[in-house]
């Protein structure tokens, strides 16, 4: 928890870090990486383009505020300097005055994470209450979101989770709706 508590005052922390970071910048992002330029770019345009995709198809509102600075690692070493758990490889974090997104480096899964986290913020911010099921589950099918052709491609299955579902035992309905975030299951 004090990692991300260091977070909040992230510029003063990347200036003495003694890494060399990168600051980019869009009219509803930041970016700060040690993952070089061209990450920090590629970064930078995924999130653009998927605000612009989740705002036009779902209509939400989003209140008026200063850009979602966006936290960029190039290693795992670094990453976990700043995260609670070996587990999530992104995290989103809602400050007094600005929104996180904490990423460790790039992998075959930074994109499905950043859309993931992103959908995350989205819903807090649009003020909706949804079930834990709900959010976990639109966070996986929109974490599917990959740019084909000028469009926007969503909804592809993903292995780990067909395997799972192959080889897991189901939860009944009940169990499934009544879980929350401090849940056993």
């Amino acid at each position: 928890m004090l990692a991300r508590l260091v977070l909040l005052s992230f510029p003063a922390v990347a200036s003495a870090a003694g890494d060399e970071w990168t600051k980019l910048a869009a009219p509803n992002f930041e970016v700060f990486t040690t993952a070089g330029q061209g990450r920090g770019r590629e970064v930078l345009q995924h999130f653009e383009q998927m605000r612009g995709f989740f705002l036009s198809k779902t209509g939400w509102n989003l209140p008026p505020g200063p850009p979602v600075r966006v936290v960029v690692f190039r290693s795992e070493k670094q990453f976990d300097l700043y995260r609670d758990s070996k587990i999530f490889g992104a995290y989103y974090l809602s400050g007094r005055d600005r929104d996180y997104i904490v990423m460790g480096p790039a992998s075959s899964q930074g994109r499905r994470l950043a859309a993931a986290t992103f959908l995350y913020l989205l819903i807090r911010k649009s003020g909706m209450q949804l079930p834990l099921w709900l959010q976990v589950g639109l966070a996986e099918l929109y974490s599917t979101l990959t740019p084909f052709a000028g469009k926007v491609k969503v909804g592809h299955p993903l292995e780990h989770h067909v395997r799972t579902l192959a080889t897991s035992r189901w939860y009944h309905l009940e169990t499934l709706f009544a879980v929350t975030h401090d849940s056993p299951v």
